[in-house]
């Protein structure tokens, strides 16, 4: 029905444009002059895009960041429990979380929440049930175990969150990773496609549904993408956890088929891109599209290498697993939280010239661990 409307309204528009001829050429002069301008606004900003990432393909250097010293090693025999919310990147996150506490000499164990509310639940009520010194969590907002956190604070077990839309208000003790991170993504995405379509992109944002986070990372890239490329064309395809690596790639494949003129696709995570490239190569259409995403694996660096995907911003799993271990000992020690702190870190791109080869997986730069256990007075 609404397809039958828009044809109607697109054929009552092209009658009006007839019946009235001698007065809509001035429109077509707006319309020109309009046309004009965005191209001009365009190659602006594709010179700005490229000013911009040129200084965001060297790896990042002092990523501690501006972090007090303790002022005595932190107390031993305490117990992490930490949830994942069944994504790669949470997953690794939580390895993070793991060889930093085993580091400090404390136990460590580890659930898989999932996606669905209903496992959320029933993870979380488990973790009430371990009783554990601490527990963390990555990906899921917390109105999804309201209940089982409230429970957690009444036995005084502190929670510390990640990858939220949300701050502070008594049901956690910080925010790691919080939306700053995902604005600057979006940004970052924006600007590459935009430098390296010299501003004649035509792009699909892929968006993972069910993760609250990623919808500021879309409007981030939306924004972006238009102030530097008004004259690029933008359009967002919703899809589903359960999807990835099953669905996500015919619906990529029938994307690119509709549309003659698709060339890049940006990812709200590199996990989206899982069984992509084979599709578009056995549909003839691997030189039509190339795409951008953050938080990728060993598997998008390989991609990049072999060409299918033209960049990433890498996920620093581990120094993100640090961060989340230095608040819960901040907390207990009675020290100040830097939220500011933990909300984002510098950067960087991988693309065809600078990702490692082999590819490996990505935690962060080397020896961040390191420095935090300095920090934390546990090693000179």
């Amino acid at each position: 029905m609404r397809a039958f409307l828009v044809a109607c309204a697109a054929a009552l528009c092209l009658l009006a444009a007839t019946a009235f001829g001698s007065t809509g050429s001035g429109h077509g002069h707006a319309s020109a002059a309009s046309a004009k301008s965005a191209s001009a606004s365009s190659a602006s900003g594709v010179a700005e895009a490229k000013k911009l990432i040129a200084g965001y393909l060297k790896a990042p250097t002092g990523t501690v960041p501006g972090l007090a010293p303790l002022t005595t090693k932190p107390p031993s025999g305490k117990t992490v429990l930490y949830l994942d919310n069944g994504t790669l990147p949470s997953i690794a996150v939580g390895d993070g979380v793991e060889a930093a506490a085993k580091a400090l000499g404390w136990k460590f164990e580890h659930l898989s929440a999932g996606a669905t509310p209903p496992d959320i639940s029933k993870a979380w009520s488990e973790a009430v049930q371990l009783a554990p010194s601490v527990v963390m969590g990555c990906g899921n907002p917390n109105v999804l175990f309201s209940a089982q956190l409230a429970q957690l604070k009444a036995k005084g077990i502190p929670y510390v969150g990640c990858a939220v839309d949300e701050t502070p208000k008594g049901d956690e003790i910080a925010t790691v990773l919080n939306a700053a991170q995902y604005v600057a993504w979006g940004k970052w995405q924006a600007r590459w496609i935009v430098a390296h379509s010299n501003g004649h992109a035509d792009t699909a944002e892929i968006h993972l549904l069910a993760v609250p986070i990623l919808n500021v990372l879309i409007s981030s890239f939306g924004a972006e993408y238009k102030r530097l490329c008004p004259s690029c064309k933008l359009r967002v395809i919703d899809v589903t956890g359960a999807q990835i690596g099953t669905a996500v790639p015919s619906i990529v494949v029938s994307a690119v088929q509709r549309d003659p003129t698709l060339n890049w696709l940006s990812l709200d995570v590199g996990d989206l891109s899982l069984g992509v490239p084979q599709a578009l190569a056995a549909a003839g259409l691997s030189h039509r599209v190339t795409w951008v995403s953050n938080a990728g694996s060993q598997r998008n660096f390989a991609d990049i290498i072999s060409g299918v995907e033209s960049a990433e911003l890498p996920f620093a799993s581990h120094e993100i697993g640090d961060l989340m271990v230095d608040a819960y000992i901040r907390h207990i020690e009675g020290l100040p939280i830097p939220e500011s702190d933990y909300g984002s870190f510098p950067g960087q791109f991988f693309d065809k010239q600078n990702t490692p080869r082999p590819p490996v997986a990505y935690t962060g730069p080397p020896g961040v661990l390191a420095q935090f256990l300095k920090l934390w007075k546990v090693v000179k």
